[in-house]
């Protein structure tokens, strides 16, 4: 079972995650060294996606097509100015096709052809001052319809929504909406057949450190086993 990551900051690791798009620019949040913020993931095998991947195979490292994971990106495009240093604008987003070529061969009879792709986007896109429904939903759907497309309609598609935290406080409509079209999308691919599964955060609260998440709202190792286990619970049994 090979499994490939598409994803935000919360999903990357230094040495682990690419960036895809000019790698010369920093696009990883973990290991975090700015001691203020009192993280404590240190080690790669206490990232989210490696622990649920060794859950799944028993083997992460052998299992792992890649990460292609960039801090700050969002999964659409809200017509913001590009910015490099907080990989924003339409080259960064989570709907490039370059970034989806990135996550595996599509060729079926090759070994770095992913099976499962977990899909975790949506927490920049809620906190996005331009933040639209209808987009955020049509671009949703349109990455999925891409990942299907590129890796053929027989793989897994684990979308996963962002869980609830202090920066979600002020951006709670848009974190509400994110999640319910995240779970609609899913609910449109099944219905033609496609695997496709939602894994729902929204009753994980991680915030503040008290729960899982440092100050800047990225998942601790607490935070991180957490998501790990839900993500290989649905994957294993299904929805919740």
């Amino acid at each position: 079972m090979k499994i490939s990551v598409l994803g935000d900051s919360i999903s990357t690791y230094d040495g682990f995650s690419n960036n895809i798009v000019d790698p010369q620019y920093v696009g990883y949040y973990y290991p975090q060294s700015d001691t203020t913020l009192n993280n404590d993931v240190t080690m790669v095998t206490q990232t989210w996606w490696w622990e649920a991947i060794r859950q799944l195979t028993g083997n992460t490292e052998q299992n792992i097509v890649i990460n292609d994971s960039i801090a700050g990106t969002c999964v659409a495009y809200y017509n913001s100015n590009t910015d490099n240093i907080y990989h924003l604008g339409e080259k960064w987003c989570m709907n490039n096709q370059i970034r989806i070529n990135d996550l595996g061969d599509s060729n079926i009879t090759s070994s770095n052809h992913p099976d499962i792709i977990m899909f975790f986007g949506g927490f920049n896109d809620a906190c996005q001052i331009d933040f639209k429904a209808d987009t955020f939903y049509n671009q949703y759907i349109e990455t999925l319809r891409k990942i299907f497309n590129t890796y053929s309609s027989n793989i897994t598609i684990l979308c996963i929504t962002p869980y609830y935290c202090g920066t979600m406080e002020s951006n709670l409509n848009n974190y509400t909406t994110v999640c319910n079209k995240i779970a609609t999308a899913v609910n449109h691919f099944r219905t033609y057949g496609y695997d496709c599964k939602l894994v729902s955060l929204m009753d994980i609260s991680l915030s503040y450190n008290n729960g899982g998440a440092d100050l800047s709202d990225h998942p601790s190792v607490l935070g991180m086993r957490q998501i790990a286990d839900r993500v290989a619970y649905v994957q294993q049994y299904g929805y919740q």
